[in-house]
C-alpha cells in the first residue's frame, strides 16, 4: 500500500480486513430461513426496507468518512471526496423516501 501513500499498509490490511470478514457474519444475522409452502425455503430478510436503506446510508458515508480522515492524515486534498461522500448520502435518501 505503500504506493498509495500509506507507509503502514500492514495495518491498514488488517483493519479493513477484520472489517471485512466481520461482515457476512454480521449480515446473515439479518435474514431467515422461510418455507414457502410447497416443501422449499427460501432466505427472507427480517428488516424493512427503510431499515436496510438507512443501513446503505450509513455503511457507505462512513466508509467514505473513514477514506476522507485517512487522507486528511496523510496531507492529501480530499475535497472532492467529502462532496462525494455528502452527494451519495443525499441521493440514496432521496431514493429512499420517494418509494
Amino acid at each position: 500500500m505503500s504506493d498509495l501513500g500509506f507507509r503502514q499498509g500492514e495495518l491498514t490490511y488488517r483493519f479493513y480486513s477484520g472489517i471485512t470478514h466481520a461482515l457476512s457474519y454480521a449480515v446473515l444475522q439479518h435474514f431467515a430461513f422461510v418455507t414457502d409452502g410447497k416443501g422449499g425455503s427460501k432466505v427472507q430478510t427480517r428488516l424493512s426496507f427503510s431499515s436496510v436503506g438507512n443501513a446503505a446510508v450509513l455503511c457507505i458515508s462512513s466508509h467514505l468518512a473513514v477514506l476522507e480522515r485517512s487522507g486528511r492524515l496523510h496531507g492529501r486534498n480530499v475535497t472532492a471526496l467529502e462532496s462525494t461522500r455528502l452527494l451519495r448520502s443525499g441521493t440514496i435518501l432521496q431514493e429512499i423516501t420517494h418509494l
